[in-house]
């Protein structure tokens, strides 16, 4: 029996003080996340399939996803 599948995990978080909020023109108040996609084997890590990446606001909870 093999016990498989994927999960994503936060990876880092990093305050942007020079950049506005596009929704409600705070300024200072973005945060950047990356987060990661691994494969999984048995719970274990094994092979990562992608990094994505998000912009909240602290004022008004509004997360900004890049455009693909």
């Amino acid at each position: 029996m093999l016990i498989y599948g994927w999960r994503t995990t936060h990876i880092k978080s990093e305050a942007n003080t020079y950049v506005s909020c596009p929704h409600c023109g705070e300024k200072g108040g973005i945060t950047n996340n990356v987060f990661g996609s691994y494969v999984h084997i048995f719970w274990t890590p094994t092979i990562s399939i992608g990094k994505k990446g998000a912009a909240q606001c602290h004022h008004c909870k509004k997360v900004a996803n890049p455009k693909r």
